[in-house]
């Protein structure tokens, strides 16, 4: 029988490398969106000058 601290912090590592590997596999897609965003908000801004002016 494992006591049940060691039980517990079993639970713990699970339950943070669950979040771990989510965390990764958001990683690329936050990336991609900001550099998305990078991308557009220059050309979104030129845009609204442009019809301004």
């Amino acid at each position: 029988m494992q006591s049940t601290e060691s039980v517990h912090r079993n639970r713990m590592a699970e339950r943070f490398s669950g979040y771990l590997f989510r965390g990764l596999l958001l990683l690329p897609w936050i990336v991609s969106m900001g550099i998305a965003f990078l991308f557009v908000l220059p050309v979104w801004v030129t845009e609204k000058y442009r019809k301004v002016f």
